[in-house]
Parts: structure tokens; C-alpha cells; sequence
């Protein structure tokens, strides 16, 4: 893309910001409207996250694979050129170290192949994005926080009371956009990209109430609720639900 940075500016500072958009794909344990409680009591970050259900065989998640392969690739060569200066400059045991983890390297990618049941990859894959949404500035000693901005299908900004009602569970359809985030660690060795969530697009909704024919109910003579009547038992039902 014309007037980007290259990954290897992006991987030497913070400024150089390279960004992409999903194509829109299925949503998989999404904690986007408010941080993920796993991950604040696990590692004591205020994380919100989400992995993204692709399949590379509709022509745009193609194109995307390919470009994110792309950019792993210059990640990774941009990262080991990274840790051969590093070892140049460095002396004793910390040369070791880093001549150590450049040796062994991998290559790392934000996708993982999806499996089925019996663990056998169903064709799709399974990108992984996350952003800290809660923290305290380093330099300044203040607390901070922000929201992800969640758009609709129409691109308008959902907000307000709006937000406070919507429900994204797994299974909605989104589109996401993300900051590519290029990194290399010798301590666990590898060099690559993660995906960063900037902005969210909602084009559906899963979890939403269903009607009946959803469900795969068809229709039949016999008995009709009254109106009043059939609010009493989907109230008893819930009830019973609750207790389990």
C-alpha cells in the first residue's frame, strides 16, 4: 500500500503504524464491549480479544491470507537482521543468548488452523487479535482507558445506549480492523506479526431471540396459545432453564 511503512520501520518504532481489515468472518469467543475476565485474573491485563473464523477458500480471505503471509515473512526476516546487530553489539553470556534464539528462530503467524471434534483441520483458520484497553502510562504515572469503536453494517458508530444493549456473542459475523504489530523475541524465538484490534464492523448479530421456523418448527392443526398464556410459559420455562 502506497505511504505505509515498511514492517522493518514498524518493528523499530512504535510511530510506523501498519493497518489491515478482515474481511468480514465469524466470531469466536469475542470479548470486545468489555475486557475479558480470564485475562485480567491469569496475567492482570485489561485485555479485550477475539478470534476471527475465516475460510480461505472465498476469494477475499485468500487475498488476505496471502498478504498477511507476506508481511510474516518481512517480519521475520526483519527480525532476524534485528537480533544479528544485536548480537554484534553485545558481549559475554548476552551474546550467547542471542546467537542462541537467532539460530533457532520461527516464524511466527496471528492464525492457527480450525479443528473439528476429532482434531482434524476443517479447512478454515482462526485469526487471533487482541488490544490492551485499560493501563497506566509509563511516563506519565496516569490511568487510561478507551472503548474498541464497534460500527454497524451501514458504517455507523453504535454508541451510547445502543452499545449498552448490544450483545456480541460468538457466532456474530464481523469484520475487524486491526494494527499489524511486527515483533521479534528471543526469549521464546520467535519473530512474526500479532494482529492489534483498532475498530469493529458488526454485520450480524448471533444469539438473538428466533422465531419458530428458525428453529425448524413447522406448522400444525392442535393448540393456540392466548397471548397472555404464552407469556406465562415462556416465564416458566426460563425459570426451569435458570435451574441448571
Amino acid at each position: 500500500m502506497s505511504n505505509e511503512p515498511t514492517i522493518a520501520e514498524a518493528l523499530g518504532s512504535p510511530n510506523a503504524k501498519i493497518f489491515r481489515t478482515t474481511p468480514v468472518g465469524v466470531a469466536v469467543y469475542p470479548h470486545l464491549l468489555d475486557h475479558d475476565e480470564y485475562q485480567l485474573k491469569q496475567n492482570g491485563v485489561y485485555q479485550c480479544n477475539t478470534k476471527l473464523l475465516l475460510d480461505p477458500s472465498a476469494p477475499e480471505v485468500k487475498k488476505f491470507v496471502s498478504d498477511i503471509d507476506s508481511l510474516v515473512d518481512q517480519a521475520f526476516e526483519a527480525g532476524k537482521a534485528n537480533l544479528k546487530k544485536d548480537w554484534e553489539k553485545a558481549t559475554g553470556n548476552a551474546k550467547a543468548k542471542i546467537k542462541t534464539a537467532k539460530e533457532g528462530l520461527e516464524k511466527y503467524a496471528p492464525y492457527e488452523d480450525e479443528v473439528d471434534e476429532a482434531g482434524e483441520p476443517t479447512g478454515k483458520l482462526l485469526f487471533k487479535m487482541k488490544t490492551t484497553v485499560r493501563g497506566t502510562d509509563k511516563k506519565t504515572g496516569k490511568d487510561w482507558n478507551r472503548e474498541i469503536p464497534i460500527f454497524d453494517s451501514s458504517n455507523g458508530k453504535i454508541v451510547g445506549e445502543d452499545r449498552n444493549k448490544l450483545k456480541l456473542w460468538g457466532g456474530s459475523k464481523i469484520a475487524v480492523s486491526t494494527q499489524i504489530y511486527p515483533f521479534v523475541q528471543s526469549g521464546i524465538k520467535k519473530a512474526g506479526i500479532s494482529l492489534r484490534i483498532s475498530a469493529v464492523q458488526v454485520v450480524e448479530v448471533a444469539g438473538a431471540e428466533r422465531s419458530a421456523d428458525q428453529y425448524g418448527f413447522g406448522t400444525h392443526e392442535g393448540f393456540i396459545a392466548e397471548s397472555d398464556d404464552s407469556e406465562e410459559v415462556v416465564h416458566e420455562q426460563t425459570e426451569e432453564e435458570e435451574e441448571f
